[in-house]
């Protein structure tokens, strides 16, 4: 997927296998993104594999997921990481005329915006400013 504004990851990870599915949950669980809730019935991607002798399970919800595919472009990705990952390294260079931004579903589009702008400060004032500093 192209994008003007991407998530670089790691180019050391050799996972031994992985796989990754999107499946409707049939029981709650818990998203290793954002910690939102997945209720049954709820779209969410099982991602599977072993990496350093080691197995790994995440589940991701379907916003999540589908973030991290527009705006991850190359190397191995951290499950856990990706709001984190947003903050270092999109959200001084994203706008909603960014080609990702454009690519994402309008609920994801409504996530991304809302967390953008509470990074930016915008929610409360200029990000750093305190009630005390203003």
């Amino acid at each position: 997927m192209s994008c003007d504004v991407c998530l670089y990851g790691a180019d050391d990870v050799d996972n031994e296998f992985y796989s990754e599915t999107m499946l409707a949950a049939r029981k709650p669980h818990r998203c290793c993104e954002c910690g939102q809730p997945i209720s049954p019935g709820a779209m969410y991607q099982r991602a599977t594999g072993k990496a350093d002798g080691a197995m790994f399970s995440y589940k991701t919800c379907g916003i999540c997921a589908e973030v991290r595919g527009v705006f991850h472009c190359g190397g191995a990705f951290y499950f856990r990481t990706l709001w984190g990952e947003m903050e270092e390294q999109a959200f001084e260079y994203l706008t909603t005329a960014s080609e990702c931004f454009r690519e994402l579903s309008p609920t994801a589009k409504a996530v991304v915006l809302e967390r953008w702008t509470t990074w930016k400060g915008l929610a409360g004032g200029p990000r750093g400013e305190t009630e005390e500093t203003r």
